[in-house]
């Protein structure tokens, strides 16, 4: 359940800037269900790239950002496992960011978790791909190392609902609530009118 990247910043005048982003993630499992046992169905730990773009609001930065992911997705049990489908995972969000000291951030981030499997028929996934409402905090710890330079760690969570009409189909009536946590080294351009960090 970790991203583990680096960031590169580039920032305009008028202090907007962005960011390219490149890790690895994994989440906690889609689906579970049991027969005589319990088996989930779980993404494998993946890459994922990402964008965004982020202007300071008064003492605030507001971003954009889009993070993409692909991996197989596999059902688990103590046989062993076996592929689902290959799956590729859209994450476009909006955010803000503030201050809590001078090398201390949080951060709020409200998006939408879009599943696009490879395979359709036969999977979970045959009478729809959902798109899914996510919310996320997180923390970022940051330091100036050079001039124009700065490199921080970033922790993330967020929390979507996960269920598909073919699920339904087949008598879930509920939601699995899936979580991500996040964390990510980062090195950035700081911008000329942006308060070096102490």
């Amino acid at each position: 359940m970790a991203l583990v990247g680096a960031s590169a910043l580039a920032a305009s005048s008028a202090g907007a800037q962005v960011a390219l982003q490149l890790g690895v993630v994994a989440s906690t499992a889609l689906v579970r269900d049991s027969f005589v046992e319990a088996f989930p169905v779980r993404a494998n730990p993946a890459l994922v790239a990402g964008l965004s773009a982020e202007a300071h609001v008064d003492r605030y930065r507001v971003g954009v950002s889009l993070n993409v992911s692909r991996s197989d997705l596999m059902r688990r049990e103590s046989i062993g496992t076996s592929p689902v489908t290959r799956l590729t995972i859209w994450h476009p969000a909006v955010y803000l960011r503030q201050p809590l000291r001078p090398w201390l951030s949080g951060e709020a981030r409200l998006g939408l978790v879009i599943y696009d499997p490879s395979v359709r028929s036969g999977t979970l996934f045959r009478n729809g791909a959902p798109v899914q409402p996510a919310l996320g905090v997180g923390l970022r710890v940051e330091r100036r190392v050079g001039r124009g330079v700065a490199v921080g760690i970033a922790g993330q969570y967020d929390l979507h609902r996960f269920s598909t009409p073919a699920l339904r189909t087949e008598g879930f009536t509920g939601d699995t609530f899936v979580h991500r946590v996040t964390f990510s080294l980062g090195v950035r351009r700081v911008p000329a009118d942006e308060r070096a960090p102490r």
